[in-house]
């Protein structure tokens, strides 16, 4: 992250800067093209119109300024735009959508979205440093739309903008990638207010905001100076534009070789796919969370079931049950498929409670992130297997009939 911008007496932080010609063109063609249609404009459209605008849209984009740049898809960053471009935004797809992060309204000077935001973060601030703890269980705060827009009629209804609306405006801010959350199909939403929210308690402005995160930052970065490094010193298709982490000393041999793509080969094809953009906008938390309901949505779809998450996991994974005298083999293939089992239930215990608890903190979450990815990559395809012999031999994991 680039230091502090001295002007006279004021300390201008790069993300606050004035902006290049350039780049208040793209800024403002995102923020009027997103006013115009609700919908944040995918990147052919926005690399077609820089074009008739004489610009660079991609040279644009990189010139931008961002925290926890240097880290690629380790740790948090945050800038001006957000994008589901592939490895941190550095090389998109045609369909990949492009859109402004709350400091990129501010630069453009969208003052009526900044304030909905900074307002509908003051009130889950406030339901968090309000609410009395229940010395007999655990009580689970919500931030729902319906408060915000009791709260806030006046300036949502000013802004035009929908409760869906405002909730994809909200999901892309550091602040919000803390505990549960989602939409429904009617377009409310339920934000859970965790503890993890509280250094927000004290912000008024966009300055302030911009100060929590880069404080968050950059205790991330001094989270992932601590892991043992992943690296690609070799040739890769991003090696150019991608400043990877190189392996520490003491390792003489990478950790992957350069045949195997950083963390995209070695997870599920799938599950990949689904969670990479929570990966590259480094929401390790959500990642954890969203691996194990892609892992529990899919064995629905793949059974018909719609039982809870860990009843069809027994369902699917459960050995079958003894009928007598077994060999070694057989009471060693038993064992292999009771610890699927157990391996799947647990996961989503674990899960769970994480999500109601928060039980893990900011220094965590990268490990954890990664941790859930990896266990929901072996059980989505363990998973797949299950259910493909199940529907193929007219039988359920456990030996007993549908």
């Amino acid at each position: 992250m680039g230091g502090a911008q001295e002007t006279g007496d004021v300390e201008v932080t790069p993300l606050l800067a004035p902006l290049t010609a350039d780049q208040r063109d793209l800024l403002g063609l995102l923020e009027r093209t997103y006013r115009e249609n609700k919908v944040w404009p995918p990147w052919q459209f926005v690399e077609q119109s820089m074009d008739l605008m004489g610009l660079d849209a991609m040279g644009v984009m990189t010139s931008l300024p961002q925290l926890g740049k240097k880290h690629g898809i380790y740790g948090l960053t945050y800038g001006l735009t957000w994008s589901h471009g592939m490895v941190g935004g550095v090389v998109y797809q045609p369909s990949d959508p492009v859109g402004l992060t709350m400091l990129g309204f501010h630069q453009v000077g969208a003052s009526d979205i900044v304030d909905i935001f900074l307002r509908v973060l003051a009130l889950a601030c406030r339901k968090l440093t309000s609410f009395q703890p229940d010395p007999k269980g655990v009580v689970t705060l919500e931030l729902t739309s319906d408060e915000v827009f009791a709260e806030l009629q006046i300036e949502i209804q000013s802004a035009s903008v929908s409760s869906g609306e405002l909730y994809d405006l909200l999901e892309h801010e550091p602040a919000m990638w803390t505990g549960g959350r989602g939409r429904s199909q009617d377009g409310t939403w339920r934000w859970e207010v965790s503890r993890s929210i509280r250094p927000y308690t004290d912000v008024r402005t966009i300055e302030d905001y911009l100060s929590v995160v880069t404080q968050a930052a950059e205790e991330s970065a001094q989270q992932v100076a601590q892991m043992v490094p992943l690296s690609l010193p070799f040739p890769y298709p991003f090696a150019e534009s991608v400043e990877y982490l190189q392996p520490a000393p003491a390792f003489e041999q990478p950790l992957f070789t350069p045949q195997v793509p950083l963390l995209g080969s070695a997870v599920d094809s799938e599950l990949w796919e689904y969670v990479r953009p929570l990966v590259d906008e480094g929401r390790w938390e959500q990642v954890a969370r969203e691996s194990a309901a892609f892992v529990e949505t899919r064995a629905r779809l793949w059974t018909g079931s719609n039982r809870d998450a860990l009843d069809l996991m027994s369902e699917l994974l459960a050995p079958p049950r003894n009928k007598g005298p077994q060999d070694r083999q057989t009471t060693a293939l038993h064992n292999e498929q009771e610890g699927w089992h157990l391996m799947a239930r647990g996961f989503f215990q674990a899960v769970r409670n994480h999500v109601m608890h928060n039980s893990v903190g900011t220094e965590e979450e990268l490990q954890y992130g990664l941790g859930a990815l990896g266990t929901a990559s072996l059980l989505v395809r363990r998973i797949r297997e299950a259910a493909a012999q199940a529907s193929s031999g007219g039988g359920t994991a456990d030996g007993s009939t549908p």
